[in-house]
Order: structure tokens, then C-alpha cells, then sequence
């Protein structure tokens, strides 16, 4: 579904999207009664600083919790890592807590976190620590560390845990740590719905809306800059004077709708005005002659235009509480990629390659 309109909003938008959701909401839906409107809306930052992740899932809490200054006042400068991330100006030291963890996650899986941790986002590892009875941690070197110098209190005070629960602790580079333990997360809480424990409602459907997305991102070289999204995507009005100055502080008219931890939809406020086009361009460093047909377009008097596409067989499968996209699809592939109910990709006919002049090549 992708929708298209002149001279609107990034909030007329959204507003239109909910309307018709609830419009077309199926009475026997696995999701339960109508959602509620408006939907909730949530900054990209806070987004990642509390769920580790631009597509949260918001049916649980367990938020992630920042623990650099607990760290820091409970003396851990011992370990390595925590200095390291008190000289580093992008470090940080993030948490959360598992509720009755200690009891539920199996040793495995702890285990594996570390190995994600390092593997996929360049940490050293992650902390384990299980919250004794008597207010103690067990099951790390920091868990250690904190009962050696008196610290365990005061982190657990602050992040809000009991005995019984389970805490886990990355340290690092803010954006690795951030990403790491959103994986985490719903890791956790997974491996706890496997042994009977009730995290997450099955039957609920959470709508979200993301916005204020940062416009750009460092490129690969690290010297460049690229598009989050697309270089249409029309920046943030209180942040247009930051575009020749700090570039990656400037947030994009950019907004997604996520349900359940999935993006089911995403969109934005399209950029109109040819001279900020050409900046945003230029910011790019795309050649000059690529989109020069695109920004003469632009030129001949494009409304403001904003629009949204939404991912029709994802959300149906929400809605209907199917664990696989492929159940709801029209016409799904099987594993060899070809399609059981049309029969494609199938041998073209001599008749056809010639009506549509096809010539082999072999």
C-alpha cells in the first residue's frame, strides 16, 4: 500500500494511516479490538537509547539503562574496560535488567551473548551478573569487581534490580553497546517465554511511531557522508541551519511505523525546493549531472509532497499472529524460489520471445 499526497504533513500523514487502520480492522483479529488513536510517537534517540533499536518493541519494559556513572562512583576503575570507557568521548556503559533471569537463562545462552557481542558489534563481551539473596553478584568479573569494592548495591539501587533478577552490562563504543543490547533484549526475553514465563503478550498489537531520524550517516570510508534513507528526504525544519556546519546533527522528516519490534510501514516529507535539493546533493558530493534532470523538475513548481508506504503482507501477518511473512504472502516461493501457484519463473515460448523481440545471447 503506498500513498502519495500534495501539500500535507508528516502528522497528516500519520493521522491518515491510523484512520484507515482503524477503518479496515478485521472484528476477529488475532491483534485484539481496534487500536487505539493516535498511536504514541517516539524520537529515533530515545528509540535507540531505551530499546537498542529503531524498531522497538514496546509490549515489555526491561529498558536499557545507562550505568557509566553507577560504575564509576561504585571504584571500578580496576577493570580495563571501564577506563577505557571513561578516557573515550563516545563510550558508555549500558544495562538492563532480566526479571527472575537468574532463575530461567541458561548458562548456553549467556555464553552466546558474548560471542554476539564480539562478532557482530565489536565489544569485548557482555557482564552476566545474577543477583544473589543477599544483595551480591555473582557470574562475571564485574560481578566480582563490585562486590569487592562495595559496588553492588549502589548499581543495583539504580537500576531498579532484586535479588533473583539477572543484569547485563555492555561497555564500549556508544553505538556498538546500544545496537548489542536491543539484540539482547529480546533475546532475553525470548529464552524466558521458552521456559513458560510471560513476557510478551502474543495477542496485543503495539503501534509506534519512530520519527526524527538523523538525515545522514557516515559512509564506509569514513570521510563521506550517505543518505539514512534517500537523499529526497526533506531535513528537519530547526535543523536546516546545521547543514553546511554539523551535518550528522541534522534529523530528517523521516517516520516509520513499527508494531511489535517490526517496521510495517515507513515514509517521509519529500524535499521541494530545488536549492535544497542541490545542498543536500552536494552534502552527498553525488555528481552534479546525475539528478540535474530531478532538480529541474523541481524547479517547475513541485507542491510540498510527503507519502508512505506500508508492508501489506507484514502486517497482515501481525494481525493474524502468524510466526512466518510466507504464510500470508499471495503467492509464496518455496525454498528453491520458484513460485507453486503460477509456476514462474518458467521457459519463455519461441511465440512470445518473438512478439516481444527477445534474442538469446548464448
Amino acid at each position: 500500500v503506498d500513498l502519495e499526497m500534495s501539500d500535507v504533513t508528516a502528522e497528516e500523514v500519520q493521522r491518515l494511516v491510523e484512520g484507515m487502520l482503524q477503518y479496515s480492522w478485521p472484528e476477529d483479529c488475532n491483534g485484539g479490538p481496534t487500536p487505539e488513536t493516535p498511536f504514541p510517537v517516539m524520537t529515533y534517540s530515545a528509540a535507540m537509547k531505551h530499546y537498542g533499536s529503531d524498531k522497538p518493541d514496546t509490549r515489555f519494559q526491561w529498558l536499557l539503562q545507562d550505568a557509566a556513572a553507577a560504575l564509576q562512583e561504585a571504584r571500578c576503575g580496576g577493570i580495563t574496560a571501564l577506563q577505557e570507557l571513561i578516557s573515550h568521548p563516545q563510550g558508555t556503559a549500558t544495562a538492563f535488567v532480566v526479571p527472575t533471569g537468574q532463575k530461567h537463562l541458561s548458562k548456553s545462552a549467556c555464553e552466546s551473548w558474548n560471542s554476539l557481542a564480539s562478532r557482530e558489534h565489536g565489544l569485548g563481551g557482555v557482564s552476566v551478573c545474577h543477583v544473589r539473596q543477599d544483595g551480591s553478584l555473582k557470574g562475571s568479573q564485574l560481578a566480582t569487581q563490585l562486590n569487592r569494592t562495595g559496588g553492588a548495591k549502589q548499581l543495583l539501587a539504580s537500576l531498579g534490580a532484586v535479588p533473583g533478577d539477572t543484569v547485563v552490562v555492555a561497555l564500549g563504543p556508544e553505538s556498538n553497546v546500544l545496537s548489542c543490547m536491543g539484540k539482547l533484549r529480546l533475546l532475553a526475553a525470548a529464552e524466558l517465554e521458552a521456559t513458560g514465563v510471560f513476557v510478551r503478550n502474543k495477542q496485543e498489537l503495539r503501534f509506534v511511531w519512530v520519527v526524527d531520524f538523523p538525515l545522514f550517516e557516515p559512509g564506509e570510508d569514513g570521510s563521506s557522508l550517505v543518505s539514512v534513507h534517500h537523499p529526497f528526504t526533506q531535513p528537519h525544519p530547526h535543523d536546516a541551519h546545521l547543514l553546511d556546519t554539523d551535518p550528522l546533527k541534522v534529523r530528517s522528516q523521516h517516520y516509520d511505523l513499527v508494531c511489535n519490534g517490526c517496521e510495517v510501514g515507513g515514509g517521509s516529507v519529500r524535499i521541494h525546493d530545488p536549492e535544497m535539493q542541490q545542498r543536500v546533493l552536494g552534502i552527498l558530493q553525488l555528481p552534479p549531472g546525475d539528478l540535474q534532470y530531478f532538480v529541474d523538475a523541481l524547479a517547475m513548481g513541485t507542491p510540498p509532497h510527503a507519502g508512505i508506504a506500508l508492508g501489506f503482507d507484514r502486517l497482515v501477518s501481525l494481525m493474524c499472529g502468524s510466526e512466518s511473512i510466507r504464510e500470508v504472502i499471495a503467492f509464496p516461493k518455496n525454498s528453491q524460489g520458484h513460485c507453486t501457484m503460477s509456476g514462474a519463473p518458467s521457459d519463455i515460448s519461441r511465440e512470445l520471445k518473438q512478439r516481444y523481440s527477445i534474442k538469446e545471447n548464448c
